[in-house]
């Protein structure tokens, strides 16, 4: 059976939110949906 789909739960630390944005970046420019869900200061 081949996998179509697949939901991966990732925690990460970063220095700073320019090092967040750049994390979330990387696999958003690769075709990944991205969410961010806690520790997000505006």
């Amino acid at each position: 059976m081949v996998a179509k789909a697949a939901d991966l739960d990732v925690t990460v630390e970063t220095r700073d939110g320019h090092h967040m944005g750049e994390l979330v970046s990387a696999p958003k420019a690769d075709g990944f949906a991205v969410r961010v869900l806690e520790g997000v200061e505006a």
